[in-house]
């Protein structure tokens, strides 16, 4: 039986990391639209971890997607 992912991090008060892969899934973006959002600052806030992969934290992400709707044209 598998279980639907909780937007809710198991550890309250710590916000879980997501790849870009799981942010573009959860936005229905592509990772072509995620990088040009990135270098444009438009889009959620993000950091480049160890290894020179970018990651996002929930808390970011759920508090870009409250921000009131931008023009990203």
């Amino acid at each position: 039986m598998t279980t639907a992912k909780s937007r809710t991090p198991r550890n309250p008060g710590v916000s879980e990391w997501l790849t870009v892969e799981e942010v573009c899934a959860e936005l229905k973006i592509s990772q072509r639209t995620f990088y040009r959002w990135r270098a444009l600052g438009t889009g959620p806030r993000s950091k480049r971890i160890a290894g020179g992969c970018v990651r996002v934290r929930r808390s970011w992400l759920d508090a870009w997607l409250e921000e009131p709707e931008q023009d990203i044209a």
